[in-house]
């Protein structure tokens, strides 16, 4: 069993719904869907879960697209993750001839740092140039930023067609998600099965080394007011004695004469 990847597939009379999650590499398995779509009008394809996608996946999913596309089916892709609107804006015909109706875009907080992908309808958002939409942080509750570029980001969105009007799909995928939602007896964690965003900033990395900051002259101000200790006279020692006798006379002399320094200021 592959724990990278993973598609789960609905079937109704007119359309086929798959769901992918994971890592889309040379590991999948598209090739064993390709036929899925025969004798259907529409294949709706929700790529929300996909974290990755390497030259080896690019491959497959442009085959398999070609042919549920060759098949008949009209190709419409769904919660299309940031890593496959990447591909959508790189790959031509990485759509096999179909539409995205609606993408997930990334937003990051500045104030909290939180990232966020928010899902946008590709007709709602107007005519090209497009600007990122307006977004709320879900945990301080202020303005985010677009966390991509927005001219690369919206780029397919210029040349992109699909049914005018009223064209049921809201309808039929509403459908598949009620079905999913009966037999596992609660709703889709859209959600959870998002992947993570592929932030563009560089994240800081803190450093696991305790740095403590000492105040030399509060030291030395401190010092100056405690009454200094009798020294008790010592027995005699030999070279290697005297040598550390003499280090802490010096040491003394030096807290001294900072002392003595800070006092006159």
């Amino acid at each position: 069993m592959n724990e990278k990847w993973r598609s789960e597939v609905q079937i109704q009379e007119t359309a086929v719904y798959l769901r992918l999650y994971g890592v889309l590499d040379e590991d999948n398995d598209l090739v064993q869907r390709g036929d899925v779509a025969n004798g259907r009008r529409s294949a709706i394809v929700d790529s929300s879960g996909i974290a990755h996608i390497n030259s080896c996946g690019v491959r497959d999913w442009v085959t398999w697209l070609d042919k549920i596309a060759a098949s008949g089916a009209q190709v419409i892709l769904v919660g299309c993750s940031p890593a496959i609107v990447q591909q959508i804006n790189l790959v031509q015909n990485f759509t096999a001839r179909g539409w995205v109706k609606s993408f997930y875009a990334p937003y990051f907080c500045p104030q909290c740092e939180t990232e966020k992908l928010l899902l946008l309808d590709a007709r709602a958002l107007g005519a090209p140039p497009l600007s990122a939409p307006n977004c709320r942080c879900d945990e301080c509750d202020g303005a985010m930023d677009f966390d991509d570029l927005p001219q690369s980001y919206f780029a397919f969105l210029e040349h992109a067609t699909g049914p005018q009007g009223d064209d049921g799909f809201d309808a039929l995928i509403g459908q598949f998600l009620l079905a999913e939602t009966l037999e596992s007896g609660s709703a889709p964690a859209m959600r959870d099965s998002l992947p993570p965003i592929p932030s563009l900033r560089a994240k800081s990395i803190e450093s696991s080394v305790r740095i403590e900051r000492v105040d030399f002259a509060a030291a030395a101000a401190a010092a100056a007011d405690r009454p200094m200790e009798p020294v008790e006279p010592a027995a005699p020692v030999g070279n290697s004695g005297r040598l550390k006798w003499l280090w802490a006379g010096v040491v003394l002399l030096a807290a001294g004469v900072t002392a003595w320094l800070l006092a006159g200021r």
